[in-house]
């Protein structure tokens, strides 16, 4: 089985596989000249794009397609002679390429995990304290047995899961099944 490829939304693949779609997309709304120029500073753009950094499976084949149409066209110096609805239907592909994966990630973007701060309260004071600790709150039920320095009664407090909670409440158990 092949290995999953890297995230897109990586910072790195996002300044590299979107930057270029970025500017070739760019090339082809704002450039000058005739689409068929604007397609060959298009396709320089995405000929940069190596054949597996785009990791999303299901929009590789469709930039492999127009990274194949444009390359033919160009290395046949085709691209210049190509009729304006051949040109445009090959822009509007590019276009719809970008699009895909502007709405992939706003989709990751949503679902991406928010970390959160872990909270206890001091035991001397009841005064909320921040642990230092961040967490997915998926994964809440690893938490365990850490220690803090609490800057209300200047102790350090040892605590577990179950004595503290998420910041904004999530997690936050009563007190009775805290065992207080």
């Amino acid at each position: 089985m092949p290995a999953d490829p890297p995230s897109i939304f990586d910072r790195n693949s996002a300044s590299g596989v979107i930057g270029k779609l970025y500017e070739a997309v760019g090339a082809l709304a704002t450039g000058p000249g005739r689409v068929q120029e604007r397609l060959g500073e298009a396709a320089s753009h995405l000929a940069l794009i190596g054949r597996n950094e785009l990791p999303s499976y299901d929009l590789r084949p469709m930039l492999m397609e127009i990274i194949d149409a444009l390359a033919s066209a160009q290395l046949l110096d085709r691209l210049e002679t190509l009729d304006d609805e051949d040109a445009v239907e090959l822009a509007r592909r590019i276009l719809g390429l970008h699009q895909q994966l502007e709405k992939a990630a706003r989709a990751h973007s949503a679902t991406a995990t928010r970390m959160v701060r872990v909270m206890i309260r001091c035991p001397a004071t009841r005064c909320a304290i921040a642990t230092g600790l961040t967490v997915d709150p998926r994964m809440w039920h690893a938490v365990g047995l850490n220690k803090v320095f609490c800057p209300e009664c200047k102790k350090i407090h040892w605590w577990r899961r179950s004595e503290g909670y998420l910041e904004g409440g999530i997690g936050l158990l009563p007190a009775t099944t805290r065992g207080e």
